[in-house]
């Protein structure tokens, strides 16, 4: 394989300069840098890479694009309007219905899994899946390639003639078991916090929760209502929010992001514990836990459907420290919902990890939190989350919407912090609107409430993901904060997490949330301070390293296949926004840049920028095989920069369009 990467060494440069804070390369094949340059721009990439556009049709896309922001959470916009709104309807309800049709076929023709293992299966006649071996062979698919990842892993492939790669390890019907190769490895590789079967009927009989009953008592908390001093009722706090602040901070504030200055007078902070502690309390709350040394750590934020284990797996590869699961309900959690329990999933190499629960009811968030530590879930510290700004979830009272309610946020982290022995941390925004930031009233409070340390993200709940986060307020915020603080908020390259650190900053480390599904080697460059222009082959062999990562995860038959290939493709609908070092006129690189139509230094490279659905399907099919028939795709999380759908359609309806 052709390396093309260019590894940039680094010196330190004078400091009489503003722009020469950071160490600047000195490889002369590198872009230069321009400091002076403004969010949101067309990316700066080389005439000669750029694609010809008809007038027209530049007249156009600038008319489409002009405010359209690059929003990963774009789909919650609720300013799509009507139109825009039954579209997304329309074509969610296609989905789902495709989805459901082809779970149907899967039934049908998939083979039964005590069958698969040589067993008797217990539901005899009345199974829904085929026990008919001869009949699932004569139709199963031919295999997709000759080594199966599962196998040459771990020795053995429990999914036998099922799988798609069978014919590394099926000897006629019967599964090769490599002896010496599954004592070698053993249980070290097997995921953790799986959910048993007796665990799941244990969650959805009537369950006793001794320790959250007690403490909730002690502390006469309400558990189902919110308390009488909080804000007004959720669904009106959008249009009615008020807020005490002191009048610097409003006098400072604008909409080109100006900071506002947090006071440390006693007008902003909380002094006095909202809720009395008895002894009994005291002593729970203040038993021994393991600290953890978040100085300096890089950690991989918690991300919704993206942020799979197989992608956790990807940005330990390229040095994150610190990992999280992905945002589960609290509610499902003691409920026993399956789906919801995969995302609390642990791979070993993650030995940094967090759980992230959401919910607003403190009953349901302490009764969570003694399931995970009664049925010895491995987790390293629990993330609360109070920052997701989707309505779905601000709408229940949960996610950013806690803001707006600072006694609940100190209720369940002091239930919390009762009930879990591991160290409970918390993520928040700055506010409900950046115009009137309010998180620097909380932050003073959150040791004596029970946390151990808070990430801020450095945008309101109304920006979502637009404009660009206030690190000012950030850094005002950690020298307030009575905890460890993490910064979060547009880090895309290594300069912007150095100058987090910048002039004296008490910021403890950096979050990476949307910049690393973009570019997952973020970590390396961070770590090494170098620009890295990774080849389009380097690129490619990371896919492939996430498609074996999730046959691992999600399995290797035909259901795991299709699994994988729609979390690839979700997670190819960031990765196009990359645009290569050695494209760029000057640097660095931002997040919110907007790439013109380019083609790459390969034909490759050409591919993995292209913004069309059909093209990423073409290449999961470089490593799942074909698609079924009529397969379609619609980004979970799309960008009003992604085509809306991408279809695979048979050639006889395409000439018929002709």
């Amino acid at each position: 394989m052709e390396d093309t990467t260019q590894n940039t060494t680094s010196s330190s440069s004078s400091s009489s300069s503003s722009t020469k804070k950071y160490r600047i390369p000195e490889n002369p094949s590198l872009p230069p840098l321009n400091f002076d340059i403004q969010p949101g721009r067309n990316a700066p990439i080389r005439q000669e890479y750029l694609v010809p556009v008809d007038r027209k049709e530049k007249s156009g896309e600038e008319d489409n694009d002009s405010d359209k922001d690059m929003d990963d959470e774009a789909e919650a916009n609720d300013a799509k309007g009507k139109v825009g709104e039954k579209r997304h309807r329309d074509n969610k309800k296609e989905s789902k219905k495709n989805k459901k049709n082809q779970a149907r076929l899967q039934r049908s023709n998939g083979l039964c899994l005590a069958i698969i293992q040589g067993k008797e299966c217990p539901y005899g006649e009345t199974c829904r899946y085929s026990h008919n071996v001869d009949e699932y062979l004569k139709n199963k698919p031919q295999d997709i390639g000759p080594k199966c990842y599962i196998f040459e892993t771990y020795g053995r492939c429990p999914y036998g003639i099922c799988c798609r790669f069978g014919s590394a390890h099926l000897n006629g019907l019967q599964s090769v078991v490599d002896e010496k190769k599954v004592a070698e490895v053993g249980d070290s590789l097997q995921e953790l916090n799986v959910l048993s079967k007796d665990l799941q009927i244990s969650l959805r009989k009537k369950r006793d929760y001794p320790r959250s009953t007690y403490i909730i008592n002690q502390l006469s908390l309400p558990t189902k209502g919110v308390a009488a001093d909080d804000n007004n009722n959720n669904n009106n706090n959008n249009n009615n929010t008020t807020t005490t602040q002191p009048s610097t901070t409003q006098a400072s504030t604008s909409e080109n992001n100006t900071t506002p200055t947090p006071s440390s007078s006693s007008s902003s902070v909380i002094e006095k514990p909202e809720i009395e502690v008895s002894d009994v309390i005291q002593k729970l709350t203040k038993r021994e836990r393991v600290k953890i040394d978040w100085k300096g750590k890089l950690y991989l934020a918690p991300l919704t459907t993206v942020g799979n284990l197989p992608f956790r797996r990807i940005c330990k590869g390229f040095g994150a420290d610190i990992t999280c699961g992905e945002m589960a309900l609290a509610s499902n959690i003691i409920e026993g919902h399956a789906p919801e329990w995969a995302l609390l999933r642990r791979h070993p190499s993650e030995d940094l990890f967090g759980i992230q629960i959401c919910g607003f009811k403190l009953e349901t968030m302490m009764r969570c939190g003694e399931v995970l530590s009664d049925e010895n879930i491995s987790f390293d510290f629990l993330d609360i989350n109070s920052g997701c700004p989707i309505d779905l979830v601000c709408s229940m009272g949960a996610g950013a919407a806690m803001l707006e309610r600072p006694k609940r946020v100190e209720q369940i982290l002091r239930g919390l912090s009762s009930i879990v022995e591991k160290p409970v941390t918390i993520k928040f925004r700055i506010g409900t609107s950046e115009k009137d930031p309010t998180v620097h009233k909380i932050v003073p409070n959150l040791k004596l409430w029970g946390a151990e340390a808070v990430t801020l993200h450095g945008r309101s709940r109304r920006q979502r993901y637009s404009k660009t986060a206030n690190w000012d307020y950030i850094k005002k915020c950690a020298e307030l904060s009575s905890v460890p603080l993490i910064g979060n908020g547009d880090i895309y390259n290594w300069r912007d997490a150095m100058a987090a650190f910048e002039n004296g900053s008490k910021v403890e480390t950096v979050m990476v949330a949307r910049a690393a599904l973009i570019k997952p080697w973020i970590f390396t460059e961070i770590k090494e301070q170098r620009d890295w222009d990774i080849s389009a082959n380097e690129r490619l062999d990371m896919i492939q390293e996430f498609v074996n990562y999730g046959l691992d995860h999600w399995g290797s038959d035909e259901k795991g296949i299709e699994n994988t290939r729609e979390f690839l493709l979700n997670w190819l609908s960031f990765t196009h926004r990359y645009v290569p070092v050695g494209l760029l006129e000057t640097l660095p690189s931002r997040l919110n840049d907007r790439p013109p139509k380019y083609f790459g230094r390969s034909d490759l490279e050409t591919r993995l920028s292209s913004p069309n659905v059909v093209d990423w399907i073409k290449i999961s099919e470089m490593f799942l095989g074909p698609v079924p028939p009529n397969f379609n795709f619609t980004p979970k999380h799309k960008s009003n920069s992604y085509e809306a759908q991408g279809k695979k359609k048979k050639k006889k309806k395409k000439k018929k369009q002709h």
